[in-house]
């Protein structure tokens, strides 16, 4: 029943959330004159957007706010009520100019010099355009490779290698620390000599979980787990 519950509060709050940033669209449509300030569009409230005329005055995204009305009002009068389409065509104008801005710096640059810049990154970070990948030399918009299996390879081909205490084997790029695999973890585990039942409650009654851990030279939840098991309370 109480899993039952959580759900449903869950479910609850989530309607709220909605509800509250569905009203507060509806209010700002109908504060920015409840049409598209470019063509005159007005069926669907979903279709219309806001639109921020300078991005730098930009404080927070109206589509997901549940801040109050006066707050909202503000930066609501930093945008412009913009249907899908204007606004699709309004940010595409964006991404022309610095696609525009991008290949003017790559004009600049021989490919020549391209070539010869192996490790180092052949442009400044911060015009953002194409850094070669550590791994493949590919130019990429990445920092640093290309794509997720250049990375894991470069990983495995650098990172430190320790020798398996199971087989023997060098190994690296593992959560375990002491084996290669969990074949060799399950057959190296050392078995726990555990206390018979009447001494393991007198140690829980005497000492925290933290210390009876300690002194078998176990995990706290493996205590838990045996305490459970044999009903110690």
């Amino acid at each position: 029943m109480d899993n039952e519950n959580k759900k449903l509060q869950k479910i609850y709050a989530k309607w709220r959330v909605s509800r509250r940033r569905r009203a507060l669209k509806e209010q700002g449509v109908e504060y920015k004159g409840g049409k598209c300030q470019r063509c005159g569009y007005d069926k669907c409230v979903n279709a219309l957007q806001f639109h921020h005329l300078d991005p730098n005055e930009k404080e927070y995204s109206l589509s997901s706010t549940t801040r109050n009305w006066e707050k909202t009002k503000k930066e609501l009068d930093k945008c412009i009520l913009l249907c899908a389409n204007c606004h699709a065509e309004d940010h595409y104008k964006e991404y022309q100019e610095e696609a525009l801005r991008q290949e003017q710096i790559l004009n600049t640059i021989s490919i020549e010099k391209l070539k010869k810049d192996t490790n180092k990154k052949f442009l400044n970070k911060k015009y953002n355009i194409y850094n070669k990948c550590k791994n493949c030399s590919k130019l990429t918009n990445n920092d640093q490779f290309c794509s997720v299996s250049c990375f894991t390879t470069h990983k495995k081909n650098n990172c430190k290698k320790t020798e398996c205490k199971g087989c023997g084997k060098l190994f690296g790029l593992s959560n375990n620390k002491f084996f290669c695999s969990k074949e060799c973890s399950i057959k190296n585990k050392s078995k726990i000599d555990w206390p018979n039942k009447e001494n393991l409650q007198k140690m829980f009654n005497t000492m925290p979980i933290v210390k009876i851990a300690k002194l078998l030279k176990v995990s706290d939840q493996a205590v838990h787990k045996k305490l459970k098991k044999l009903n110690i309370k």
